[in-house]
């Protein structure tokens, strides 16, 4: 049996993957798990006690991609906006 975390975390990067595909970004389930683990490492840096969603601009593929991390689930939900 899967908790709500599980199926939460699962619709989260399934929305994160086709916000990227839509938006031109092919990443593997590899890379993905990699751009998660780097931000967890950081999140001590931007967290605050009274939110868990955050906008993020990180780089992919050589372009700047504003996407949002969700940190109580750790994992990315969306790519927020357009490609810089």
């Amino acid at each position: 049996m899967t908790s709500h975390n599980d199926k939460a975390r699962s619709r989260c990067g399934s929305l994160f993957l086709h916000t990227a595909r839509r938006r031109g970004l092919y990443l593997g389930i590899a890379e993905i798990a990699k751009l998660e683990s780097r931000i967890a490492r950081l999140q001590p840096c931007f967290e605050r006690p009274d939110q868990h969603r955050y906008e993020l601009t990180l780089r992919i593929q050589r372009k700047r991609i504003p996407v949002i991390y969700d940190t109580s689930l750790r994992c990315l939900v969306s790519v927020s906006g357009g490609t810089r």
